[in-house]
């Protein structure tokens, strides 16, 4: 039994009705749009269908996601950490085990990376079939942070537009940082008395 032939990559192609021009074939099917002349090995974006949007849920929820690192985070007492180190340094590592606001923090930051690669795939693959040729490919995500730059510069070249999780995302890892900020620098106020008086003896 042989084995039936792949269809061809999305891309342009000779023309099968018998024109100089080349015809957009979308990787199942023949479409209207037509180019002139000799493929010259740029990339060409046909038109996408009407409606087609390129910023699926899949990008605004990785876009998002810091958002559940900084509110796994805030539940962890950091302070009660640095007061245990300060005086029991040789036991404070693994009482953080029975910090639920620890485990949750660790448990969320082990499930982000795998979230944004799964999630990642799913956009490729859903930019891919609304018709965006060569879009940036979801592999980077295991670089985490370069999928979500790449993506939309890649997406601004094909369709110009595609930006804003790209915004989004930077507001949002700008928030997130500065809530770490403001809960460490708390907590260090909070027991810099205490190394204060450690300091004297």
């Amino acid at each position: 039994m042989s084995t039936p032939t792949p269809a061809p990559a999305p891309g342009w192609y000779p023309d099968p009705a018998g024109s100089n021009r080349r015809r957009w074939w979308d990787g199942r099917a023949w479409t209207d749009h037509l180019a002139e002349g000799a493929w010259d090995g740029s990339i060409e974006q046909p038109p996408l269908a009407p409606g087609a949007q390129v910023d699926t849920p899949f990008i605004w929820i990785i876009a998002l996601l810091p958002l559940l690192s900084a509110v796994a985070f805030m539940t962890w007492d950091v302070e009660g950490f640095f007061r245990r180190a300060i005086e029991d340094p040789r036991h404070a590592a693994s009482a953080q085990f029975a910090d639920p606001g620890y485990l949750l923090t660790s448990a969320v930051g082990f499930l982000i990376y795998p979230a944004i690669v799964v999630l990642a795939y799913v956009d490729w693959r859903s930019l891919t079939r609304m018709g965006v040729v060569r879009p940036f490919h979801w592999a980077w995500s295991f670089l985490t942070i370069v999928y979500i730059i790449g993506r939309p510069v890649v997406l601004r070249r094909r369709v110009h537009r595609g930006l804003a999780p790209l915004w989004t995302f930077l507001i949002v890892y700008l928030v997130v940082l500065v809530l770490i900020g403001v809960k460490l620098v708390s907590a260090f106020a909070a027991i810099a008395p205490t190394l204060s008086e450690l300091s004297t003896y």
